[in-house]
């Protein structure tokens, strides 16, 4: 069907474009064999994750999980692609501009969560959890958290993330960080 927001997943990666969620499109870009060789089984996973119709502005972790197929590759299993897929819709929303408005700019978890927000967005997790955020992004994280920031490395023509520990190169806990001009962290500093 290809809706929005389409994934192709095979054994190892998962596999979007930003410019369609046609699941042809992105076969053929990736250049995906969608048939294992014995002609028998799929190779490919294809599946969509949608906001559900009575909320099209819901936090993604909320969004509806889809197989687009009938023929299943031998490596599939329903918890693991559903949990695939979540996943890189949250690395999609940090690339996509469009997500974020849609969503908004920030996230919140407690304990041992993962929050994630886009580009200029702002990530708080709690005690042990993780905040990512996009491009020019906040991330905060409490004592034994983890916090990454995207970054678009010019050289190489690529996106990176820094990540860092709580508790290890003086990351403090419960503090706000960005990245500074050389991706390194550095505290935000309020207006």
């Amino acid at each position: 069907m290809c809706e929005f927001a389409s994934f192709v997943l095979d054994k190892t990666h998962e596999y979007y474009l930003q410019t369609s969620d046609s699941h042809t499109d992105i076969i053929e870009h990736y250049k995906l064999r969608e048939m294992h060789p014995n002609g028998l089984d799929a190779a490919i996973l294809k599946v969509e994750i949608t906001p559900p119709p009575e909320n099209r502005k819901a936090p993604i972790d909320q969004w509806n999980f889809r197989i687009d197929q009938d023929i299943m590759p031998t490596w599939f299993d329903a918890a693991d692609a559903e949990t695939r897929t979540r996943a890189a819709l949250a690395r999609r929303s940090a690339d996509e501009r469009w997500l974020i408005e849609e969503i908004g700019h920030q996230t919140s978890v407690g304990y041992a969560g993962t929050a994630t927000a886009g580009a200029r967005g702002t990530a708080t997790a709690g005690y042990a959890g993780t905040a990512t955020a996009g491009d020019d992004g906040t991330a905060t994280a409490g004592d034994d958290g983890a916090i990454r920031i995207r970054y678009y490395d010019p050289k190489h023509n690529r996106y990176r993330t820094a990540v860092g520990y709580i508790g290890e190169d003086g990351l403090e806990p419960n503090t706000a960080y960005i990245l500074d001009e050389s991706h390194k962290f550095a505290r935000k500093v309020s207006p």
